[in-house]
């Protein structure tokens, strides 16, 4: 149903001969620029132009030996579109100029690796452990990693609970005991995969007894992002799979993603309360951050972490034998990303780039040899406002009527007011609950409980001809439903 909605508003906008890219996320790309991954076909990459702008390409690898085109966009907004159009490549007797904010990665002669782009220097060892860390835009540089620990290290451990002896809640029974018994990895072998300018790639080889890792791990253009993307091929049973990052801040707390919101909890383990805490849930991402800088580990849909001091892991598989005897058994691809940020997290677009690894850019129009010289107009979103603390989470048809539901929430834990458009003229926006039902006390029977709650904002929206305004409270959640308004025949 989404793909054909997609290609029906391609054909509405007449985008035809062009790529017309989606960005599915409710929050803009985050920085200047984003990198698209485009299909590519024949030997020779076409030149790319984003209205008369020339964009900076790349053939970049996939994993098989394919190919595929990078293209360097520009940012796109919350649920919006870029058109992009081709030519083919032209030649040129020009020198191309040294682009000092690339990114490129070599081998070492000691067997490691070097990556390295405008932000970071990243070393690799020989194991395909990261054994520095610096980032570029502290003066002087700020080493990220603690002293003689690796990063991205992989870490196996015996996983076998020992409080039930028929093992009937093995799937949901991890038990704390898991860290007395690892389990050696296998060595690795690094290879170049890409050397930029756009992403630079290593990639890394492990086997683990019945099973093979494989990691690509990636730095691109000006992006503040370090991506692991990694394949799985996984044999085991009773093994629980992380991946650790020891990072060099002082901190208390971690703050993690919940649903619509974050939460800070401690990373020690004082009382009988924290040390149960030993393994926790977080949605897109953790963050660490001291006054003035943090680091943030995002991942797209592995969400069991366990912290302590300031060593974050991330548990990539487990493989528990009951109720489902071959769980995680066989191929997975998971990608997780470190995000060092300058400022606390609120400042360091975690919120974005959680969205932006969870949603990548969709391409919707696939590329003609006939492109027009000018690329059409990309359609526009429903529903937008501008980038802040507030996030357009949901935008769905009423489930009783034709009205549009309209969800939004406050992430940042701070006050703010939103200014929310629409492509399509507003006949009447009235605040509903989370059943769509008007907050009205005839309608609502939530409406007593909204009317005393102080976490709740109380001014009605204030409606306009292209859309409405309203506050939020920190952390607060806004359901509105939305009439339309159509034009009389």
């Amino acid at each position: 149903f989404i793909a054909e909605a997609e290609h029906d508003l391609v054909a509405r906008a007449g985008a035809d001969g062009a790529w017309l890219l989606h960005n599915p996320s409710p929050c803009a790309t985050p920085g200047a620029m984003t990198l698209a991954r485009l299909p590519l076909d024949g030997d020779e990459p076409p030149e790319v132009m984003a209205g008369h702008r020339m964009l900076r390409t790349q053939v970049g690898a996939t994993r098989g030996g394919g190919r595929e085109l990078l293209v360097e966009c520009p940012a796109i907004a919350g649920r919006g579109w870029l058109a992009l159009r081709a030519h083919a490549p032209r030649q040129s007797s020009a020198t191309p100029q040294h682009d000092n904010r690339a990114a490129h990665a070599a081998l070492t002669n000691t067997g490691g690796a070097l990556l390295e782009n405008a932000l970071y220097r990243l070393v690799l060892d020989t194991n395909g452990e990261i054994t520095s860390l610096i980032d570029k835009r502290v003066a002087g540089g700020r080493e990220l990693l603690m002293a003689d620990a690796g990063g991205a290290r992989l870490l196996a451990f015996d996983d076998r609970p020992r409080r039930f002896g028929s093992w009937d809640f093995d799937a949901w029974d991890l038990d704390e005991t898991y860290e007395r018994k690892p389990l050696p990895l296998g060595p690795a072998e690094l290879t170049l995969a890409e050397s930029g300018p756009l992403r630079a790639t290593i990639h890394v080889r492990r086997v683990f007894q019945q099973s093979v890792i494989e990691q690509n791990i990636s730095l691109c253009r000006d992006q503040p992002r370090i991506d692991f993307a990694t394949h799985i091929d996984w044999h085991e049973h009773h093994v629980l799979l992380k991946a650790a990052f020891p990072l060099d801040v002082r901190v208390t707390q971690a703050r993690s993603e919940i649903q619509y919101g974050s939460i800070a909890r401690p990373t020690h383990r004082n009382t009988s309360w924290d040390a149960a805490r030993f393994e926790t849930v977080a949605h897109r991402w953790v963050d660490l951050s001291e006054s003035g800088y943090g680091v943030a580990l995002l991942n797209d849909g592995r969400y069991g972490h366990d912290i302590q001091g300031s060593v974050v892991r991330l548990s990539l598989l487990r493989s528990p034998t009951f109720p489902d005897p071959e769980a995680d058994q066989g191929a997975h691809d998971v990608v997780y990303s470190l995000l060092p940020h300058l400022g606390a997290w609120p400042q360091g677009d975690v919120v974005a780039h959680g969205y932006a690894l969870n949603r990548p850019l969709r391409v919707v129009a696939p590329l003609r040899d006939d492109s027009p010289d000018e690329a059409s107009d990309a359609p526009q979103p429903l529903f937008w406002l501008k980038d802040g603390a507030v996030v357009l989470e949901a935008v769905k048809r009423a489930a009783e009527g034709d009205d549009l539901i309209v969800r939004l929430y406050e992430w940042a834990g701070s006050r703010a007011s939103a200014s929310i458009h629409c492509a399509l003229p507003i006949e009447r926006v009235v605040e509903a609950d989370l059943l769509e039902r008007p907050l009205t006390a005839e309608a609502s029977p939530a409406h007593a409980d909204w009317l005393v709650s102080r976490a709740a904002s109380h001014d009605a929206p204030a409606p306009r001809a292209d859309g409405w305004t309203c506050a939020f409270r920190p952390f607060e959640i806004r359901t509105f439903r939305v009439t339309l308004r159509w034009p009389t025949r």
